[in-house]
């Protein structure tokens, strides 16, 4: 909280010729000032002050009072050698700040007390529903929410002519059925119907494929002649036929392992698979960032142009974007002047690459390059109790509704204390909604439906370690949908959320938990977690370090479970060790890339199933992990990424990997989407 701290003068004065005799040692007060800090506007708080008489004699004391503060009123008599307690409110009836003097007088003697006060404007209160009602508690500091009365009227997107009964608003609900058996039917009570697509389960037998047509539900349907079906080698092979898995002899000439980006397909010769030696990645293209400090994400577009932002050593920063073959698009000046850090957050919305830098926004068109506009954070943000010094977009975070901004505040010479979560209308940059945390907010991730989720951190941890963190959602209007604070004696048990999709989110560290109420649906087996997992639709992969503290491996979780389906080993740890973001593959893979300090670096490709498909050395590097936790971008047929080298200049090299494509729904990479929003792929 700001204040200012304002002397205060105590005076002892009495007559005598040609002006003021000061007299020492009679009447006393225990405070020279009163500082009441920051008071709600129509509350009131209270502070006392004591005087003391250290005469023999009785003293007639008077007070008078200025600025909006009030104590004892006409003439109090102090007997001699006693004290008296004076009882000072200080009721603000607007923001801002005050100050005011309490004067205690006599015949002889002059006391001065300075009063000092900050005014803060009640934040609003959103109730959740229909049946609560949401009021600000001064005492608490935040709004608290009740139930309203039994009877009481209501409505919402999904009910008519309700009345409230034990915080449920009952009465004609709305119909949203919609004929087709591929979707559920279901309403928000915040936006009306939704009809999200229908999951249909996977048949049990493997030459069957589950389908849903929407007059009848979810049918199942024969597979294509000659898929695998089961274990084949260049003997015999189980294949598909007719819907039936059969075992058939294989002939020479058969293909027995498919190509990979660095190995020819096998075919079987004499009951042998064979295949031509397997060679290194080729590298497509790549760009230098010598001498500059850049921000790459792994941003792409629907058309699979890069973006990223770059700036000299001196002078504006750039935001840049290559074509999927290496071409320069555009290199568009900003007025954002040198990063702070190497991952200042951008990301793709609608057709703009939108950038932050500080307290500004700068938005230029992804088609050109072309400046859009600029928007600068004011100094008195809405829903925020005063001004900060120091005001910071920390994150962001896009959907159809709008634009949120995660501001961290600044007071006076203090790191940042307080948050602001505030989302913007794209095209009016008006405010949609504004909320003030005095606590760090991290992990900002948003859903299919537009909710939003982070995690507050109260600042000041350390020093007092049982205040807890929280774990937060907010409807795309900004109401609070639900709250989940970390028992007292764990304070640190809620991390900050990192992926979500599907009903899910994840949090740092793999524990998992519901989007609906928050509750804990699972969590990752014993390990370190590595902070980039994959979701897709029916189950979530993440990249965990075991006890053992030997080796990394992809693990691979079915929705709704912690017991492992599979997993994989990425790398065995020889020392340091580097790897880089995970992307989910079309078909429910994943690409990882990794090495270490007596290991070249390596692309690996997992299936669904968790059988490594290939694992290509990538050229032109040496051991030590030039790729530690880099961010990647996953085009069709190409893998991008940036190596950071010890004492040379980083380098986006992007490398042909045919046949491979990006998954297409879920949690796709470190951003969610391509467009690193960052939000998944409904």
């Amino acid at each position: 909280m700001m204040r200012q701290v304002l002397l205060v003068s105590l005076l002892s004065l009495g007559c005598q010729p040609g002006g003021l005799r000061p007299i020492a040692g009679e009447l006393e007060v225990s405070s020279r000032s009163i500082d009441f800090g920051q008071v709600y506007t129509g509350t009131e708080v209270e502070q006392s002050v004591v005087l003391h008489n250290r005469s023999r004699g009785e003293r007639r004391l008077s007070f008078s009072r200025t600025g909006p503060f009030s104590s004892v009123d006409g003439v109090q008599v102090l007997a001699g050698g006693s004290e008296l307690t004076v009882q000072v409110r200080f009721a603000p009836a607007e923001p801002g700040e005050a100050t005011g003097t309490l004067v205690i007088s006599d015949a002889s003697q002059m006391l001065e007390v300075t009063l000092v006060g900050i005014g803060v404007q009640v934040p609003p209160c959103s109730a959740s529903g229909p049946c609560q009602r949401s009021v600000f508690d001064p005492t608490l500091g935040a709004c608290v929410e009740s139930l309203a009365a039994d009877g009481t009227g209501c409505s919402n997107a999904c009910t008519t002519s309700g009345l409230c009964s034990a915080g449920t608003c009952l009465g004609l609900s709305l119909d949203c059925s919609d004929t087709d058996l591929c979707t559920v039917d279901a309403c928000d009570p915040s936006i009306g119907c939704i009809h999200p697509p229908q999951a249909c389960a996977a048949p049990t037998n493997p030459c069957k494929a589950a389908r849903c047509d929407p007059a009848l539900g979810c049918v199942e349907s024969d597979v294509r002649d000659g898929t695998s079906c089961g274990v084949a080698d260049c003997t015999s092979a189980q294949v598909c036929l007719q819907g039936q898995c059969k075992v058939l002899p294989v002939p020479d000439g058969a293909t027995c392992a498919e190509a990979t980006p660095c190995q020819g397909e096998g075919t079987c010769q004499q009951g042998l698979c064979e295949r031509p030696a397997a060679t290194e990645l080729a590298e497509a293209w790549h760009y230098d960032f010598p001498g500059l400090k850049f921000s790459f994400r792994g941003v792409t577009d629907a058309l699979q142009n890069l973006y990223w932002l770059e700036c000299p050593s001196a002078g504006a920063c750039s935001a840049t974007s290559y074509s999927r073959d290496g071409a320069l698009r555009f290199r568009t000046p900003l007025g954002q002047v040198g990063l702070t850090a190497s991952q200042l957050p951008y990301l793709l919305a609608g057709d703009e690459l939108i950038s932050a830098n500080g307290s500004v926004i700068e938005a230029v068109a992804s088609s050109d390059g072309a400046p859009r506009w600029s928007y600068t954070l004011p100094a008195a943000l809405p829903g925020a109790p005063d001004q900060a010094d120091v005001q910071v977009i920390a994150a962001m975070a896009a959907d159809q509704t709008g634009l949120t901004l995660i501001v961290r505040r600044a007071l006076g010479q203090q790191e940042a204390r307080q948050s602001l979560v505030l989302k913007l209308d794209l095209g009016t940059r008006a405010t949609v909604f504004s909320h003030f945390h005095d606590a760090l907010v991290d992990g900002v991730v948003s859903d299919e439906s537009s909710n939003l989720y982070f995690t507050l951190i109260p600042w000041y941890r350390q020093a007092v370690p049982t205040r807890p963190n929280s774990l937060v959602s907010l409807r795309a209007t900004g109401v609070e949908r639900w709250r989940w604070v970390a028992p007292a004696a764990t304070p640190a048990a809620v991390a900050r959320p990192i992926a979500v999709f599907n009903g899910e989110v994840i949090l740092e560290g793999g524990e998992v938990r519901a989007t609906q109420d928050g509750s804990v649906r699972a969590s990752a087996p014993a390990g370190d977690v590595q902070d980039h997992p994959l979701m897709g639709p029916s189950a979530r992969m993440l990249v965990r370090r075991p006890p053992s503290n030997d080796r990394l491996e992809v693990i691979a979780m079915d929705r709704g479970v912690a017991t492992p389906a599979w997993e994989a080993l990425v790398t065995t740890l020889h020392g340091s060790n580097a790897i880089t973001d995970t992307v989910a593959t079309l078909g429910g893979g994943v690409l990882v890339a990794s090495g270490g300090s007596r290991q070249p670096n390596v692309l690996k490709s997992f299936s669904s199933l968790g059988v490594e498909r290939f694992a290509c050395v990538i050229p032109g590097n040496v051991p030590g992990g030039a790729m530690v936790h880099q961010p990647v971008a996953m085009l069709d047929g190409r893998w991008a990424v940036v190596e950071s080298r010890y004492l040379m200049p980083a380098q986006l090299r992007v490398f042909e990997v045919p046949g491979e494509l990006r998954a297409t729904r879920g949690w796709l990479g470190r951003n969610g989407s391509p467009s690193g929003c960052p939000r998944p792929v409904p």
